[in-house]
């Protein structure tokens, strides 16, 4: 029941120490979970309002645990959903749209994102701060207006199979936070596809970065990065690495107007290794340029010539 117009929205049903909330109407002012052990489903239904704050919140500075939300529809706030110091909570099946921010993570650390949109939002679509140890699944970001999903210092997050799309500043960007895994997740037709600024040890595997308006990956004061497996492909500029030393890339395709600018020291190929390569050879070492024109000798699908490569960058 709503505490300002008394209007009942949902029904209540308790399990043990956990209470489920099941919506049977939109609410029109945003939601406060001021315990632990509960689950909201909005059941498909909205939350909406015009006066800010967050649609779905956890404001209390007192330690959240086992919140779950799910199946929401979230607009016009200034933060759509946002869990703060929460852990072992499950974010499901929820939109946030034109709101300031979609999502936000704040000094919140082992829970899980899935299957969640951010769009048409005003600033960044998932936004990660000081929150370690989180994973993150399928979810999508689309059309906001800065990043779609924004880690600042914060580490040990898994992210994967989600989408970027169509954003207006970086798909995915990491500052400050280390030893993130990245695997085959979208950055399309966002600013930069993915960007890393004084970010150390995390890992870019199997990830497709297509049709960014600048840069496919970039790498600004970042080191001892592995940047494996992935597909970079018609972006203007490939992969940039800025003052980033210490970096490893191999078995990547790059096919861009220029494939690679690096004005540091760092790690092209590896070892070769049995495969299968990105494009189905028996063997892995270093990575395939389009630009390249060098003959394989001994048909290990490896070239043999003008190596070491320097791509057009």
């Amino acid at each position: 029941k709503s505490s300002t117009t008394g209007i009942n929205y949902g029904v209540w049903n308790s399990s043990g120490n956990s209470s489920t909330c099941t919506l049977f109407n939109n609410i029109n002012e945003n939601v406060e979970i001021a315990v632990s052990d509960i689950t909201l489903n909005c059941d498909g239904h909205s939350i909406v309002s015009s006066v800010g704050g967050s649609g779905i919140g956890i404001y209390s500075p007192d330690f959240r645990n086992n919140i779950v939300i799910k199946n929401c529809v979230v607009r016009n706030f200034n933060t759509g959903i946002r869990l703060w110091i929460t852990s072992n909570s499950l974010l499901e099946n929820n939109i946030a749209e034109y709101n300031g921010i979609g999502f936000i993570f704040d000094s919140s650390s082992n829970n899980i994102l899935r299957s969640n949109i951010a769009r048409n939002n005003n600033g960044t679509g998932f936004t990660i701060f000081y929150s370690n140890s989180n994973n993150f699944y399928s979810n999508k970001a689309e059309n906001n207006y800065y990043e779609g999903f924004s880690l600042r210092g914060s580490n040990y997050n898994i992210l994967n199979s989600n989408i970027a799309k169509d954003n207006s500043g970086i798909g995915f960007y990491l500052y400050a936070s280390i030893e993130n895994t990245l695997t085959s997740n979208a950055a399309i037709n966002d600013f930069h596809g993915f960007n890393l600024v004084s970010s150390n040890n995390n890992s870019l595997l199997s990830n497709t970065v297509n049709n960014n308006n600048n840069v496919g990956t970039y790498l600004s004061s970042s080191t001892l990065n592995n940047i494996t497996g992935n597909v970079i492909q018609n972006n203007p500029t490939g992969i940039n690495l800025y003052n980033s030393d210490g970096n490893l890339m191999f078995n990547n395709f790059f096919n861009n107007t220029i494939n690679a600018v690096d004005n540091s020291v760092n790690k092209w190929n590896t070892t070769k290794q049995g495969g299968p390569s990105i494009l189905g050879g028996p063997f892995v070492g270093g990575n395939l340029w389009s630009d390249y024109t060098g003959i394989d000798l001994n048909g290990d699908g490896l070239d043999d010539i003008n190596l070491p490569y320097n791509s057009n960058g």
